[in-house]
């Protein structure tokens, strides 16, 4: 006899194959009620097996666009608008390649999506070396950086056009109705930051804005908050009280925009592709209506993620380590290096399992060549060898 349960949010989840099914429009209510069913209280599952039931796909695809600084050969920030041209989506090879352009100060990368990872992280390469290589035709020593707020020097500040110092974002949404700060003048305003953000593809209509919200919290759970503990070194909080808050998103046509995130994950492909594991895991979460059963309240989310609060987001990685362990096994990264991998970065921070985490030429193989992709050139989490 077939088995199913009915989610909070609505979904009817198959026991027997794992797959958890919305419950959209009478086809699937249909042919379900064609069947025999045992329905199952789900407030009696346990997390383990709840979790399991969630590891169905929940994005069509992923993508972002990485901020990226870039300085010249006496370290100083080089203005993006200073050797990349302005977004106009037309840039080399189409929308459809990877392309850089000037964010004001920070350089900008389109990245198609993709339902791969690997292939994401082979675009999001591309970008990068992209940025650099435009660069270098400035000044032949300058370098990306992965230092994500710079204090604008007054002197460039006041010589840069008006353009070049607007803040022109268009305004996000916060699932905590949580509103940083705005500057009331981009050109007195002397700070400048890089953000990390992840798009997920979910196809127009699939979702509600009620669970769209939810998943945002998932991510904050199970994407941010360790990534606090792992870049301990690189994220600054000042960021956060401008940019980048605990709950932050867009809603674009293709789906929902994660901007909580600075770009410190771009500091290897292998952190990439664990990060990008990690957000669509918390969307998982999200999704299955399990993130407000975790124990956590929502200020201490905000005050772990908008404080960079290491020792808070160490001690809730620690405490909730077999869900981490079991939805990174469902997202396909499972070897034991990978699993003892995510500990020490937890524990240690990124330069215990990346001690070149600062050098994003090497770890990007500028280099060198790209061979094919990133999953065939074993530059992924799950293929990276232990740490000593």
């Amino acid at each position: 006899m077939p088995l199913y349960g009915v989610s909070p949010q609505g979904y009817v989840i198959d026991f027997v194959s794992h797959k958890m099914l919305r419950t959209v429009g009478k086809g699937t209510l249909a042919d379900i009620a064609k069947q025999p069913v045992e329905r199952v209280d789900m407030s009696t599952i346990s997390p383990e097996e709840y979790l399991t039931m969630a590891q169905g796909r929940v994005n069509q695809s992923t993508g972002s666009d990485p901020e990226i600084f870039v300085v010249d050969g006496k370290d100083t920030i080089m203005p993006a608008f200073t050797f990349l041209p302005p977004n106009t989506r037309k840039g080399v090879g189409g929308i459809h390649k990877p392309y850089p352009y000037c964010d004001g100060f920070a350089a900008e990368c389109y990245i198609p999506a993709s339902h791969c990872h690997g292939w994401v992280i082979d675009h999001i390469r591309d970008g990068l070396y992209q940025v650099e290589k435009q660069a270098h035709v400035v000044d032949p020593k300058a370098h990306v950086t992965i230092q994500n707020t710079f204090n604008i020097p007054k002197t460039v500040m006041d010589a840069a056009k008006d353009e070049d110092v607007a803040l022109g974002c268009m305004p996000s949404y916060n699932v905590y109705d949580d509103i940083p700060q705005q500057p009331a003048n981009p050109r007195e305003f002397l700070f400048r930051f890089a953000g990390g953000h992840v798009h997920m593809g979910l196809g127009e209509g699939c979702y509600s804005a009620y669970e769209k919200q939810e998943m945002i919290k998932g991510a904050d759970l199970f994407a941010a908050l360790p990534a606090v503990a792992f870049f301990e070194k690189l994220d600054d909080p000042t960021r956060r009280n401008f940019y980048g808050r605990a709950g932050e998103y867009r809603t674009p046509k293709h789906g929902l925009e994660y901007r909580v995130l600075s770009n410190a994950w771009l500091c290897a492909p292998e952190v990439a592709h664990l990060v990008l594991s990690l957000v669509r895991c918390g969307f998982k979460v999200g999704r299955a209506g399990y993130a407000e059963k975790l124990g956590i309240s929502t200020r201490e989310i905000r005050e772990i993620i908008n404080f960079c609060d290491v020792i808070g987001a160490r001690r809730w990685v620690r405490n909730h380590f077999d869900l981490f362990k079991q939805l990174l096994s469902g997202d396909g990264i499972t070897s034991q290096a990978a699993m003892k991998n995510f500990v020490t970065i937890t524990e240690e921070g990124v330069g215990a399992v990346i001690p070149t985490y600062e050098n994003l030429a090497k770890n990007w193989h500028f280099a060198t060549a790209w061979l094919t992709h990133s999953n065939g050139d074993k530059a992924t989490w799950g293929a990276l060898k232990e740490a000593k």
